[in-house]
């Protein structure tokens, strides 16, 4: 055999084991197929969307009687327990004089047992912040039942004097003949003992046979006609109370 021959067999020998080392091997001596260059990308990837399903939750919260805080909206937000992801983020207009809200909620969840908090703000017509509510742990229903329990957020009070420690009455212990009328004025005081204006005071009579308060939001009191003592309270939304005593004759 030739120079030339032999040169041809070479390179087609060698050219053989090129395409063998090309293709997939067990032998873990030999790098395996397409391997990962230093300037790309290997992790790897998620193929197509996260299956989700489609949930209901029944959201309530009730509001102060009688209107003494002001509220005209409610921005509702539910975010996955897991990741911190927004499933549901919407702002809701609030009727006057309304006593409670009962909302129901479509949610894209990932799983019947996804968990959800669910969180809660409330403003005023002026756009301050009075109430805020959550996060409240939930699982939204997702066999199709019509009827889904209410999940109740409770609320906390955040507005003007959230931060009174005492409300006190300034009126002191008093005699009111029967059928007539007293107006009593109260002041929420910070922990400097210093009154805090705009503060809402909510009023209430612990005897209604004697005495009635008409308007929570007012300290107008009314005798009844009938005899007897009866105390009339001063809360704020709070917590702090004091109470004063009337006595019709």
């Amino acid at each position: 055999m030739g120079k030339r021959n032999l040169r041809k067999l070479a390179v087609a020998v060698s050219g053989c084991f090129l395409i063998a080392c090309s293709g997939d091997s067990t032998d873990p001596g030999v790098a395996p197929a397409n391997p990962c260059l230093p300037t790309e990308d290997c992790t790897p990837t998620n193929e197509g969307p996260s299956t989700t399903v489609t949930g209901v939750l029944r959201v309530l919260f009730r509001l102060p009687v009688g209107g003494v805080v002001p509220v005209s909206t409610a921005r509702i937000t539910v975010v996955r327990q897991d990741d911190g992801t927004v499933s549901f983020d919407s702002t809701i207009a609030i009727a006057a004089q309304s006593d409670s809200i009962d909302l129901s909620l479509t949610i894209a969840v990932l799983s019947v047992s996804d968990t959800l908090l669910l969180n809660l703000v409330l403003t005023a017509p002026a756009g301050d912040t009075v109430f805020v509510g959550g996060p409240i742990p939930a699982i939204a229903n997702t066999g199709g039942s019509s009827s889904t329990p209410a999940i109740e957020i409770p609320l906390d009070y955040v507005g003007a004097g959230s931060n009174a420690r005492a409300v006190t009455i300034l009126n002191p212990d008093t005699v009111l003949t029967p059928r007539d009328t007293l107006l009593l004025e109260a002041a929420a005081l910070d922990s400097l003992g210093q009154p805090i204006v705009g503060t809402p005071i909510f009023w209430m009579s612990l005897d209604s046979t004697v005495l009635r308060v008409p308007d929570v939001g007012v300290g107008r009191v009314f005798s009844t006609g009938t005899s007897g003592d009866g105390l009339i309270v001063a809360e704020l939304l709070t917590g702090p109370a004091d109470t004063v005593l009337i006595t019709v004759p």
